[in-house]
């Protein structure tokens, strides 16, 4: 079973302004990361999925499996089916694939806020409802998102490295 580290308290959430961005973000990505993690959530399971197909043609798939736990998210009873891929000789196939998004969210798709706590719809983004996660060479968590709720969280390290 592929094991990393769940505890992602040195991320945090991460706005990037724009399209620029976006293409620095998966730049760095692509040339940091090690391991692709999809998460396909809340019972949308397709391995015809067009991220999945993309993501099988350019890295080695190591695991699948059912979860109920991943970064920055948990699910109550809905199946949610975890890909890990690794990177084969640095292939950047997949990133390039990325780059194609304007990002990985739509601007106008936006969470509502309902009553005194967060309302989370399940809003479908540019990247659909999967979520994603880049790890390096040694399992540390790079940057994620939590797609559906518009949400995505960067490593502190990271973000020095790339923005800074």
């Amino acid at each position: 079973m592929f094991n990393f580290d769940l505890n992602v308290k040195n991320c945090n959430l991460f706005e990037y302004n724009g399209h620029e961005d976006y293409l620095v973000l998966i730049d760095a990505l692509q040339k940091c990361s090690e391991y692709v993690v999809i998460v396909q959530v809340h019972g949308e399971i397709d391995e015809n999925d067009k991220h999945i197909l993309k993501a099988k043609q350019s890295m080695e798939l190591i695991e699948k499996r059912s979860v109920t736990e991943h970064c920055g998210t948990k699910t109550l009873g809905e199946a949610n089916e975890k890909y890990v891929f690794k990177r084969i000789d640095g292939n950047a196939d997949f990133f390039k694939y990325l780059k194609g998004y304007n990002s990985f969210f739509d601007s106008d798709k936006l969470p509502k806020i309902k009553g005194n706590r967060n309302y989370q719809p399940f809003i479908k983004q540019n990247f659909g409802i999967d979520d994603i996660c880049f790890l390096d060479e040694n399992k540390k968590v790079l940057f994620f998102t939590v797609t559906h709720e518009h949400m995505s969280f960067i490593d502190n390290d990271f973000l020095n490295r790339v923005f800074h």
